[in-house]
C-alpha cells in the first residue's frame, strides 16, 4: 500500500520533494553553505548522492567574484536574475538562466539566499541557427 503524502510528516515531504525535483534549486545560509538542494541540482553538478549540507556552494565550484557579489545583493533583500554561462566541471559550455532570492526564517529576518538555475542551452543553439 502507498503512503499517503499528507499522511507523511513534514521532514519527510521535503525530502521526497527535493529527491524528485528535476529544477535545480539549492537553498543557502547566510555564509553560502548548503541547506536543501534538489535532484536537479546535484544532476546539473554531477554531484551524485554525496552530501551537501553544511558544505560552502565555493568547495564544490569555481565561484567567480561577479556571483559572491551577487550573493550578497541578495542577502542584503535583492532580487537577481541573470543569464549566464555555465561550466559544470566538464568543459562543455552550458548556458543558464539563473535566479537568486533571498529567505527569511520565522522572524523575517534573512536567512540565506535561494537559487534556482534554468537551463537554456538548447534556447541558445536555436538563436544561433
Amino acid at each position: 500500500m502507498k503512503a499517503n503524502p499528507s499522511a507523511l510528516a513534514g521532514e519527510q515531504q521535503l525530502a521526497l520533494f527535493l529527491e524528485n525535483c528535476a529544477h535545480a534549486v539549492a537553498m543557502l545560509d547566510r555564509e553560502l553553505r548548503y541547506v536543501h538542494v534538489t535532484k536537479g541540482w546535484r544532476d546539473l553538478y554531477r554531484l551524485g548522492d554525496r552530501e551537501l549540507v553544511g558544505l560552502r556552494h565555493d568547495e564544490l565550484v569555481a565561484v567567480p567574484p561577479s556571483w559572491i557579489e551577487q550573493y550578497q545583493s541578495c542577502l542584503n533583500g535583492a532580487e537577481v536574475f541573470i543569464e549566464d554561462d555555465h561550466l559544470p566541471g566538464d568543459g562543455e559550455p552550458r548556458f543558464v538562466r539563473r535566479s537568486l532570492r533571498p529567505w527569511r526564517d520565522i522572524d523575517g529576518e534573512i536567512g540565506g539566499v535561494i537559487i534556482e538555475k534554468v537551463p537554456i542551452t538548447e534556447e541558445k543553439r536555436a538563436l544561433k541557427a
